[in-house]
């Protein structure tokens, strides 16, 4: 599997009903500074992931930091994926993701590019090995 280190628009989600059922009905995980959510489901397009961003107005106020954070994220994610799409797409298995920043402040990108190595770890380790048997 080709194992680019883009971030493709089918790679983002944008369905509502696969965010309200994420939301609903998907594991829940809180880290340091992000809450991840996610479940392995049938996704509108033909890749092994999607993933869905979220900083929430209630703790970041400035719109600027807001983008600045999601796009800090986006490249995080971006960077380290590779692995995660391997094993999912060896087991032929969809995963729908989404990371939620929880934190008060704006850190930097080294604090949420470490942030998102132990998130992509947890999946790899959901999934990798043990979950291969599903």
């Amino acid at each position: 599997m080709s194992t680019t280190q883009s971030f493709s628009k089918n790679e983002r989600m944008s369905s509502k009903k696969l965010i309200s059922s994420l939301f609903q009905q998907g594991k829940k995980k809180r880290f340091q500074q992000v809450r991840l959510i996610y479940t392995l489901t049938a996704l509108p397009a033909d890749v092994p992931l999607q993933i869905l961003i979220s900083v929430p107005k209630k703790s970041i106020p400035k719109a600027s930091d807001r983008n600045k954070i999601k796009r800090r994220m986006r490249e995080a994610f971006r960077r380290q994926k590779s692995e995660l799409i391997e094993i999912l797409g060896r087991a032929d298995k969809q995963l729908a993701i989404a990371v939620v920043y929880t934190d008060m402040r704006v850190r930097p990108y080294r604090t949420i590019l470490d942030n998102l190595n132990v998130v992509i770890a947890h999946l790899i380790d959901e999934y990798g090995e043990k979950g291969d048997s599903n």
